[in-house]
Order: structure tokens, then sequence, then C-alpha cells
């Protein structure tokens, strides 16, 4: 039923993959504390959340529709770190455990860390998963990724060493000119997205699809910022390249945001009004397609994306309802309250 986003409670952050924030304390004030940070990865109360590639370990919860990370017990995980692991430490829980993560090379089997584990993560982010789970993933797998990515320093070449539990990079060579200036640590990136709904000021929502998507799915439209763009300005510009509409700058609101840790982004949501009589001209470098959608056929494809199956009557599906495009487009059809119609 339409109903599902219409209540009094619903949240358009409710449903939005990687947003929520997964343990109590990422413990920023003691990551350079040598001797805690030591601690915390001796404790035989520690956690490790392990990833081969991308995937975290996880295991089939009994409806065999979801799916769980699996943290492991210090004396496995310490059994299977060497000397070149990185190892990032993410945080307190509420008990005050501690919990870090790291990665393994990819001949590692899942099943050395305890039966019935594997790392799948072969859902879509958000489907069958707990929300927390997806906020540490985002955080995890984020680190993880920047520490592999920059081990060596981006001014002299020579390799990096992981200072603070994975959160600092500092140069080896100390003659590097890194060491002189304020950037003579490397810090973790998070690359700007915009992503937006864009619509007529009447009942018509724009929609594109990418050249990559699966087979009848459409989207918002979305694109990196720009050195020296603000959020609107990268949301106008994305528009108009992919598809030829022009945005009215000062209608641009922002919704909500969605971490996207493929590997380090951040979505940034906004909805925006399209110029008056703004027509279509689809960049085939960058779209398949793109059209205007009636807010009923938003509306339906939301329905049938709740429910998991397509739309028959319809010639496009949304995104997945893990994704910010779903979300800015519920917040788009129905309200940011969940007003119905």
């Amino acid at each position: 039923s339409l109903h599902l986003f219409c209540s009094a409670s619903w949240s358009p952050m409710s449903s939005a993959a990687f947003t929520e924030y997964g343990l109590a304390d990422r413990g920023g004030n003691v990551r350079g504390d040598l001797v805690t940070m030591a601690n915390a990865q001796a404790s035989p109360t520690a956690r490790f959340l392990v990833f081969c590639k991308n995937n975290p370990l996880s295991s089939t919860v009994a409806d065999l529709k979801s799916r769980e990370i699996e943290w492991v017990v210090s004396d496995t995980a310490l059994a299977h770190i060497t000397a070149t692991t990185r190892v990032v430490f993410l945080g307190f829980d509420h008990n005050q455990v501690p919990h870090l993560t790291f990665r393994v090379p990819a001949d590692v089997s899942a099943d050395a860390f305890g039966p019935g584990l594997d790392f799948d993560w072969s859902l879509w982010p958000g489907e069958g998963k707990r929300p927390s789970d997806m906020g540490i993933i985002a955080q995890a797998l984020s680190l993880l990724d920047w520490n592999d990515r920059n081990r060596h320093c981006p001014m002299c070449g020579a390799p990096n060493r992981s200072t603070e539990a994975g959160h600092k990079l500092v140069c080896t060579d100390e003659e590097c000119s890194s060491h002189q200036r304020v950037q003579n640590f490397s810090f973790p990136r998070t690359d700007p997205s915009a992503i937006i709904v864009v619509h007529d000021g009447g009942d018509r929502c724009l929609l594109g699809r990418g050249v990559r998507f699966p087979p009848r799915m459409y989207s918002c439209l979305a694109g990196f910022m720009e050195p020296g763009e603000t959020i609107e300005a990268a949301a106008c510009r994305e528009v108009y390249e992919e598809a030829g509409v022009q945005v009215q700058y000062d209608s641009i609101r922002y919704q909500l945001s969605q971490p996207w840790p493929f590997p380090n982004s951040i979505m940034l949501g906004m909805i925006g009004q399209a110029k008056p009589d703004a027509q279509i001209h689809v960049n085939k470098e960058e779209l398949d397609d793109a059209f205007w959608a009636s807010r009923a056929d938003v509306c339906a494809a939301l329905k049938a994306a709740a429910e998991g199956k397509p739309a028959e009557h319809l010639t496009f599906s949304l995104p997945p309802l893990g994704s910010i495009a779903t979300q800015l487009l519920k917040i788009w059809a129905f309200g940011a309250e969940g007003a119905k119609l």
C-alpha cells in the first residue's frame, strides 16, 4: 500500500543505506594515544570486522532473506594479522568494547573464521541488512580503501606509515617537504556528489537512465562536485550536462545525505525546479535516455519497489529502497512529512 510511505512516523532517512551511525563512540579523542590503541587491539574483548576485497564477513539470518555482519573475537582475528596488515580502529560500543577492522588476502577463506560464514554481500546495500551494520560498513570500507590507496606520500613518493589507528598517514622520509607544512599528515577524504530530483513545478519529475543501469531502471541525476562549486551549482551543471535541462538555482533545497563507500563518496540529496519550458536533450555519453515521469507513475514505481516486484504497467523501475535516489523521490512524491497525496 502507498500508506507505507505516508504514516506520520515516516522518515526519509529510515530506509537509506549507510545512514545509520554504527558505533556509540568513534573514539576520535584517543586514536593518537599509542598505549590506548595497542591495548584496544590486544584486548580479549575486542571485536574485529574482517573484509575480503570489499565484502565483510557475514552470515545469513534464519529467514534466509537477510544478512548480518559477523564480528570476529580477538584470538581468531589476531591469528590473521601480520606485520603488513593495516588494522583500523572503528570505535567503542555502549559497553566500551573496542571494534576494529582489517582486510585479508583474496585467498583467505571465510571458513577460517567459523562455520556458516562467508564474504558475500551480494544483495544491494540496504536490502535485508541491519541499518547499524550499514553504518559500520560505510566507515570501515572507506577507511580501509583510503589506507590501501595511499601507501606512498603524494609529495615525494616515499612510503607512508599509518598513524592514529588508521586515521592519519605520515611520510616516512623526514626530509620530505610535507613535514614542513600543514599537509604533513594525509587525512581520510570524502568526495562529495550532488544528486537531485528535478521537477517541472507541477506533477512531473526528471528521470534518467545511465548507460550502465540494469534494464528498465531509471533514477534522478547525479554527479561529482568540481572544485569551487557549491552543491547547488554542481547539481545544476550535472543536470544540464546530462539532460540539457536548466535548473532554477534558487529553487534548490537540500534534503538528506548518504555515505557511499565505493570507495569514499558522500551523496548530497536535493530537490529543485526546472526553468520554464525546459526541454530534454540527452547527452548519450552520459545517459541512455531521460524523460519526464508523472507523480502517479513515480508513486506506482515506489509501491512496486516496496513490495519487491516490478510495476508491470510501467516502462521503468526505480533503484532499490536503500538508495538515496529512491528516498529523494519519496520526499518529492509524498512530501517531507509523508502526508497523503
